[in-house]
């Protein structure tokens, strides 16, 4: 790290960055220099799961989109989604992937499966092959939404999957519904929600792991 002045006064030699023993006061020369050296880490704890991004509705949207500045998919392998949405008449999810911000969405087919089950035991199964979006994410209800998913291999040479379960209460019963995509094998760095009528305050998380 560069030297430091004293124009405003005494200030020690360079900061020491150890985990859980960091020393002295770090300036903004030394974050840029730990920038650089892809050193400084910031709301993320090596071998925890970290929250690192979080969208709050304001309760207009129909698509909600997940940027490069948003998050950066090139730190992390595996994204986990989770959701706790409300709303009026909310239309089924769909997710789409790319890997340009959202200039192109990726083009190649991707898969999906769903399974819907009701209060009453009766399931209903869907699958399709030529789906370039990943439709039916979750159920079209009014009232509680909440889902998970994984996103898997990001940034290597494999197929990335989407992979989870949703489940919601419309008042009188409840909807599960289990689905899954492949999107080819490619580093996306921008992902997209569209569903309609959330309302606000309703959120969605993404939670990263990045190892020591």
């Amino acid at each position: 790290m560069v030297d430091k002045s004293n124009e405003y006064g005494y200030v020690p030699s360079s900061p020491t960055q150890a985990k859980g023993a960091n020393t002295g006061i770090f300036e903004v020369n030394d974050v840029t220099d730990l920038l650089l050296a892809g050193q400084w880490i910031t709301q993320t704890e090596p071998d925890n799961l970290n929250l690192i991004y979080e969208y709050t509705f304001t309760g207009s949207e129909s698509a909600v989109t997940i940027l490069s500045t948003d998050i950066d998919s090139s730190v992390y392998r595996t994204l986990y989604i989770v959701g706790d949405l409300e709303g009026t008449s909310m239309t089924s999810m769909s997710f789409n992937v790319s890997q340009d911000d959202f200039s192109t969405i990726y083009a190649t087919n991707g898969q999906r499966g769903t399974m819907s089950m009701g209060t009453t035991g009766s399931a209903t199964r869907t699958y399709s092959n030529t789906s370039a979006t990943l439709g039916n994410l979750t159920e079209a209800l009014s009232g509680d939404l909440t889902f998970a998913y994984t996103l898997n291999n990001l940034t290597d040479s494999f197929f990335t999957t989407l992979t989870g379960m949703s489940q919601g209460y419309n008042g009188s019963s409840v909807k599960s519904l289990f689905g899954y995509g492949e999107f080819g094998s490619a580093s996306f760095n921008s992902f997209k929600f569209n569903i309609d009528n959330v309302d606000a305050g309703s959120t969605i998380k993404f939670y990263g792991y990045v190892s020591a």
